[in-house]
C-alpha cells in the first residue's frame, strides 16, 4: 500500500502486482469532496493474444462502442457522504 505526502492518494497492489485499487480525494474549493476510485490492470499480461485474436477483440469493442456508446467506465466517483458509508461498510466487513 503506498499514500503520497499530502494523504490525498492510497494506492493498493495486489499480490501478483498487476492490478492496482487507486483512491484519490479531490479537495478543491470551491466545490465539494470527491473521492475517486480507480481500477487499474496490467495491461502487458492480460492481453497478450495472437493478431487475430487482437483483431478480434478490436472489432468487439468498436461493435459495443457503435452500439452503446462507451466500453469501460473504470472509475467510481463518490461524494463525501457516499466515500464515509464506503468506509464504514468495509470497516464492519
Amino acid at each position: 500500500m503506498y499514500i503520497n505526502n499530502d494523504k490525498s492518494e492510497i494506492i493498493i497492489q495486489c499480490d501478483c502486482g498487476l492490478e492496482h485499487i487507486k483512491i484519490i480525494k479531490n479537495a478543491e474549493e470551491p466545490y465539494p469532496t470527491e473521492y475517486y476510485l480507480d481500477f487499474m490492470i496490467s495491461e502487458f499480461y492480460t492481453e497478450q493474444k495472437s493478431i487475430l485474436g487482437l483483431i478480434k477483440n478490436r472489432i468487439k469493442i468498436l461493435w459495443h462502442i457503435l452500439t452503446k456508446g462507451i466500453y469501460q467506465y473504470q472509475e467510481i466517483i463518490l461524494n463525501e457522504e457516499e466515500f464515509r458509508n464506503l468506509k464504514e461498510i468495509i470497516k464492519n466487513f
